[in-house]
């Protein structure tokens, strides 16, 4: 039975972390490919610039959402690993 939970807990990290890496490359696509509205004087349009900085935020949201779930699975496993453990020594 402790292996197929601890299969099953390993398969939900996995995806975690997985779907961490696309939201990291996500973000590392965004940051290379960013282009900013030029003005024909004083450099870049700011209220262009506000719009990319909120893009950027809302995909670091997305990364800091992933990231967390990846967390609590693994603090799950650990618990539940902990407990089993624990219930074996009784």
């Amino acid at each position: 039975m402790k292996k197929k939970s601890g299969k099953k807990a390993e398969m939900e990290a996995n995806a975690a972390k997985s779907e961490i890496v696309a939201e990291e490359k996500a973000v590392l696509d965004w940051i290379e490919n960013v282009k900013f509205k030029r003005r024909r004087f004083g450099g870049v349009d700011e209220a262009d610039v506000w719009r990319k900085i909120e893009e950027l935020n809302r995909l670091y949201e997305k990364l800091l959402i992933a990231d967390r779930a990846k967390y609590t699975v693994v603090i799950r496993s650990l618990q539940k690993a902990s407990e089993d453990g624990s219930e074996a020594d009784e």
